[in-house]
């Protein structure tokens, strides 16, 4: 009995702890994917300038990120450096370096999967 206990709120704090929230600036009727090489984000304030930084050394070969501390976390512009595949895909990597699995879209929650076929590959 311990041990389900033991399971269950193991599982409800990691719930609660993965609670980040990504969301992407950028959706609206004249967005157009195939044309863009910067996109905005808003994290929110789990997300510190720390973790930003840190994530984003790895990547510079890729894109370059500029943060912006705000009132709710941070906004974030990612620009890419040449426009190629993989670095539209690198930019997956970035957020699972962040611990964001899913990215907000006009009050819609995608996984990171879904969001970068649909918004950011081309």
């Amino acid at each position: 009995m311990k041990k389900i206990f033991g399971l269950a709120f193991g599982l409800l704090l990691t719930a609660f702890t993965y609670g980040q929230t990504v969301t992407f600036n950028d959706a609206g009727p004249n967005y157009n994917k195939a044309s863009v090489t910067e996109f905005n984000f808003s994290l929110d304030a789990t997300f510190t300038g720390q973790n930003i930084t840190d994530a984003s050394v790895y990547y510079t070969d890729y894109f370059t990120i500029t943060p912006q501390a705000t009132a709710n976390g941070h906004d974030i512009s990612i620009k890419l450096v040449d426009d190629t595949e993989i670095n539209r895909r690198i930019i997956t990597r970035f957020f699972m370096t962040l611990g964001a699995p899913n990215i907000t879209v006009s009050g819609n929650s995608l996984a990171i999967d879904d969001f970068m076929q649909t918004y950011i590959m081309n």
